[in-house]
């Protein structure tokens, strides 16, 4: 019976948990893109508009979703050579541990109009320094 018990012991599934609490936006940045107009995991319910409110197509290369924190702020990837405003916000955009990098991240997800053109090169990039202005 014991035998029994410790091999059944071995086929239940070991649920993976999170010991990392990740707080605050001193980390190093992982910058992505999203565009609302593909809707999905792209924008949360109404797609025409930002947090700041309604989308206008000048907001494209120009704005991105950040920490609440950050909203209205520029931020500065040196790396990139890319300036944008934190004018949008998201449920999924504060600080996560990412077991890529080993570490705590901070994701800004840059608007880019992926229904036109592709994704930059940069897409997911581990940014160690980036600054506000």
């Amino acid at each position: 019976m014991t035998i029994l018990l410790a091999m059944l012991m071995l086929l239940l599934p070991i649920e993976e948990t999170n010991v990392f609490e990740c707080t605050g936006i001193d980390h190093p940045a992982i910058v992505t893109v999203y565009d609302p107009a593909l809707g999905g995991i792209n924008c949360d319910g109404d797609c025409s508009t930002l947090a700041s409110g309604p989308l206008e197509p000048y907001m494209y290369t120009q704005y991105a979703a950040c920490d609440a924190s950050l909203f209205g702020w520029y931020v500065y990837f040196p790396v990139l050579d890319l300036r944008v405003r934190c004018m949008d916000t998201g449920g999924s955009v504060r600080a996560f541990y990412s077991h890529r990098d080993q570490q705590c991240v901070l994701p800004f997800d840059i608007l880019w109009p992926l229904t036109e053109d592709e994704a930059p090169y940069w897409n997911w990039w581990f940014v160690e320094n980036w600054e506000m202005e």
